[in-house]
């Protein structure tokens, strides 16, 4: 089977504004304060420093997120700001080359009728059908 995997990279302002969307958009996802920064740790979660104020008194509280609580920011973050995602594409995370990465794989088939194969046929049935109606076009 066919495999097409989209990747967007976000570079650390971007994630800084998706955790900052998904926030205010989602009541309870983080407390009161302001978002100072996140950072990507080696084990690829995500910490995120939030500033809150007590009185007078101004604390950095950080707080460690994974997996799903990862992923609902950045597709927030692509629909807020229009970049377009396939419905039925997986999503899922990933830190690749260090940067926070939002990867969706589409499974794709084609079907395969004649010796002729255009560049824009969009379902494949099976790949030895391919394979088999090149071979015998040789």
């Amino acid at each position: 089977m066919v495999q097409e995997v989209r990747k967007i990279m976000l570079s650390y302002e971007e994630l800084t504004s998706a955790f900052d969307m998904y926030a205010r958009d989602h009541e309870g996802f983080l407390p009161n304060g302001k978002i100072v920064g996140c950072d990507v740790n080696a084990d690829g979660t995500v910490t995120v420093n939030l500033q809150q104020t007590f009185g007078i008194e101004r604390r950095v509280t950080s707080f460690v997120f994974r997996d799903m609580d990862v992923l609902k920011p950045l597709i927030h973050f692509c629909i807020t700001t229009n970049i377009m995602l396939p419905r039925s594409g997986r999503k899922s995370y990933a830190v690749i080359s260090g940067s926070p990465t939002l990867a969706i794989s589409l499974n794709i088939t084609v079907n395969v009728e004649d010796s002729f194969v255009p560049m824009n046929v969009a379902h494949i049935k099976e790949l030895a059908a391919v394979k088999s109606v090149l071979a015998g076009a040789k």
